[in-house]
């Protein structure tokens, strides 16, 4: 018996090790993947939050070079266009990596102006 135990240990070492390798390394892909989206939905919340901010500026920018229109017009076209403009200059990496529609800006920047103009 102790023969056979002798024989079959190093057998049984070597499977016992090969498996805590590979629970292991199953474990080290799961904290990984973990903070990988951990870490991207963390940068996709900043990215939003610097796009809002340059629309934002945009929109004070082209108010204070325009006279402030009434609600509706095509002047508040005119600052919309230039709040969206404003931001793709001033943050093309960001708007490249949120990839926002037009549709998307425009209805930022219009609730920008709206909350400017104190319509919250």
């Amino acid at each position: 018996m102790e023969q056979i135990l002798s024989a079959v240990a190093p057998s049984v070492t070597e499977i016992i090790v090969m498996a805590l390798s590979g629970l292991l390394s199953m474990l080290l892909i799961t904290v990984r993947s973990w903070v990988v989206q951990r870490i991207g939905s963390e940068n996709t919340a900043a990215l939003i939050d610097v796009l809002h901010r340059a629309i934002d500026t945009g929109v004070k920018s082209a108010l204070s070079n325009e006279r402030i229109p009434a609600p509706g017009g095509s002047a508040q076209t005119v600052i919309i266009e230039k709040a969206i403009s404003h931001a793709k200059a001033s943050i093309p990496e960001t708007i490249q990596r949120l990839k926002p529609s037009i549709d998307v800006l425009r209805s930022i920047a219009q609730a920008k102006l709206q909350e400017i103009r104190g319509g919250k």
